[in-house]
């Protein structure tokens, strides 16, 4: 037996509750699972590809690495998730960012679309294991409970895939309608996996679409290259300030 089987077999005497902010581990059926920190490239990239989903004009607000608990016996930290407008205001507020965290934010977003960078991030984006959205008086971390309708996993080579099929059972069973795993290992492609629906392989060449969360499609290609991604970003910016047509970008 492995061991992502005898986690899910066996409950484990951990709850979200006792683990801190940022402490590089998710909770799976009450049992710590010790998370990799990401790679540069990984940091940088899920950098741009939530900017990317956060400027859908149907989007309330995308993160990085924030801890989601369902249950006291879950935590888990997708790469990405998204809540949209129609969520408000059961959603959670975004982040109170600070004008320090902002400039932090926007220079690695620009340092990205520099050909010469091969990545720029955050420290935030080098942290293993799930972020605390806020604390309590406590000083204890207040993990989301309000599941996101959109979460995306950015899955490099080497990552346990008992645990990663788990952890897209727990997000789906939490309340996940779209779930997208972009698989860097092996022919690139993005899985897609929702309720009650077998997943689906998108290869890089195509489109994804999220019925009654996203406006508009994703170049699944925007998932591995973040010229790509903020190329997106580009795009949503000047139709929503209605900038003559989008097709420019591509001049």
């Amino acid at each position: 037996m492995d061991i992502s089987t005898w986690r899910r077999e066996h409950r484990g005497p951990f709850r979200s509750h006792q683990l801190g902010d940022g402490e590089g581990y998710e909770l799976t059926n009450g049992h710590p699972v010790p998370c990799l920190p990401p790679t540069p490239f990984k940091a940088g990239l899920r950098l741009s590809v939530a900017q990317m989903l956060g400027a859908d004009p149907a989007v309330e607000w995308a993160a990085t690495g924030l801890g989601f608990s369902p249950d006291p016996m879950t935590l888990r930290a997708p790469d990405i998730m998204v809540w949209i407008r129609a969520q408000s205001p059961g959603a959670p507020e975004p982040p109170a960012l600070s004008k320090k965290d902002r400039l932090r934010i926007s220079t690695a977003l620009l340092l990205n679309t520099d050909p010469a960078v091969e990545w720029a991030g955050t420290a935030a984006e080098l942290t293993a294991g799930p972020r605390a959205l806020t604390q309590d008086d406590s000083g204890k971390p207040d993990w989301i409970t309000q599941p996101p309708l959109m979460a995306v996993e950015l899955v490099e080579e080497g990552r346990d895939e008992g645990d990663l099929e788990q952890k897209i059972h727990e997000l789906i069973e939490g309340g996940v309608r779209a779930l997208w795993v972009a698989r860097y290992a092996g022919p690139r492609r993005v899985e897609v996996h929702a309720p009650g629906q077998s997943p689906r392989s998108v290869a890089v060449e195509r489109n994804l679409t999220a019925s009654g969360i996203l406006s508009c499609p994703i170049p699944a290609l925007a998932f591995f290259d973040r010229n790509v991604a903020l190329e997106q970003v580009l795009r949503r910016e000047l139709e929503i300030r209605g900038e003559g047509d989008s097709r420019a970008v591509d001049a």
